[in-house]
């Protein structure tokens, strides 16, 4: 197994419930709310599509996939 400065997905502390994996600024997620027709707040699976889309990748804060 590969890893990385930030350890494996399965490494305790790297992955969970409370793990930052982004920070999107305030105008994007305004942009994402309107395009989801505010969807994106209540669905898990949408959200983690668009912070997994290589485009967004600058949002990401470990290279973790979710």
């Amino acid at each position: 197994m590969m890893m990385n400065e930030y350890g494996d997905k399965l490494t305790p502390g790297k992955r969970g419930t409370w793990h930052k994996v982004a920070s999107v600024p305030n105008n994007i997620w305004e942009q994402w709310l309107n395009e989801t027709g505010n969807a994106i707040e209540k669905d898990k699976k949408l959200l983690n599509k668009y912070l997994n889309d290589p485009d967004n990748r600058f949002f990401r804060t470990s290279p973790t996939n979710l």
